[in-house]
């Protein structure tokens, strides 16, 4: 069940959903399994060592409030708190659960245009809601602000113009309505029809695989995009769908022989641990083997500690 609080709306309590995921459940469910249903998860402690641990879906790849929209000084307007949660990322991700078991069960060739469609702003999103990516442009928007407020501070001639810019400034210096100016930016971002048909006129393809050595993973940012190069422009897109199944969109151009599958195969976990945020997920240990020496590859490539507030 969903971790909530109690609103001081004066229209009257209701349930607030805190724990925001940027990873959805349903996605990381593909990699569950053991005795207690759970994923192996690796990460960096503050010592930079590799730590191993098991965890559910639930209690992994959410920021608690990341969503949240704040109540602002001056627009002081009633609004959900919770409502990019509840009215927008819920039911896109419950849409996109159904388009993957589609996806993993008939295949690519079975997916309608509207299917392609929703499964595609559903990978937007994942590019946009990363916790790293709205806490950065949060600090971002707010370092923006206050650097407006010098700009017109300097522009001022005299110290009674200086005082009332000061006293304007003070008066819209509210860190709540930039957090309000971010979240509504990010939903912008993901509602762009342009990326999306860039993506729908681009191919589509499932690579599967059956070796248990080299079985994919994913992590806390599993959209790798132009095989963790440089993202602009973006040339082809990577996520994998569960240990078996690559999902992967391509210029039309490309010719898949079978010694360009295996190169992608052989290095794709590499790629997606170096280009993680924090969490790399799998369904097995990753133990060092014949292909892949996930000792050193952890510690080498896994990111630095970092600290986030209720970085779950």
């Amino acid at each position: 069940m969903t971790r909530v609080i109690r609103s001081k709306r004066k229209t009257g309590d209701r349930k607030i959903m805190r724990r925001h995921h940027y990873v959805p459940q349903f996605y990381l469910r593909n990699w569950v399994g053991g005795k207690n249903n759970k994923l192996f998860i690796y990460y960096k402690d503050r010592n930079g060592n590799v730590r191993e641990r098991y965890q559910s879906p639930k209690s992994t790849a959410y920021g608690k409030d990341l969503y949240i929209l704040k109540k602002e000084r001056i627009f002081s307007s009633v609004i959900e708190p919770d409502q990019i949660e509840k009215q927008f990322f819920q039911k896109l991700d419950n849409a996109a659960s159904n388009v993957l078991k589609k996806i993993l069960t008939a295949g690519i060739d079975f997916l309608r245009y509207e299917d392609k469609e929703l499964w595609a702003y559903f990978i937007l999103s994942l590019l946009e809601r990363n916790i790293q990516r709205i806490n950065s442009v949060d600090k971002f928007t707010i370092k923006s602000l206050d650097q407006i407020g010098n700009e017109l501070l300097a522009s001022c001639r005299d110290k009674e113009s200086a005082a009332n810019v000061e006293r304007v400034i003070e008066l819209f210096k509210d860190e709540d309505a930039a957090h309000n100016i971010v979240q509504n930016n990010m939903l912008r971002l993901i509602n762009d029809p342009d990326f999306v048909t860039g993506l729908l006129n681009m191919s589509w393809k499932i690579i599967y695989i059956e070796s248990y050595e080299l079985s994919f993973i994913t992590t806390d940012y599993p959209v790798l995009i132009n095989y963790g190069k440089d993202n602009e422009p973006i040339q082809w897109i990577a996520m994998p769908l569960s240990p078996n199944n690559l999902f992967v969109i391509y210029p039309s151009s490309w010719e898949w022989t079978d010694e360009f599958v295996k190169l992608i195969c052989f290095g794709f976990n590499l790629r997606m641990i170096e280009n993680c945020s924090k969490y790399v997920y799998a369904r097995h240990p990753l133990k060092d083997g014949q292909y892949h020496k996930y000792t050193k590859i952890l510690h080498d490539l896994l990111p630095a500690y970092k600290v986030e507030a209720e970085y779950g």
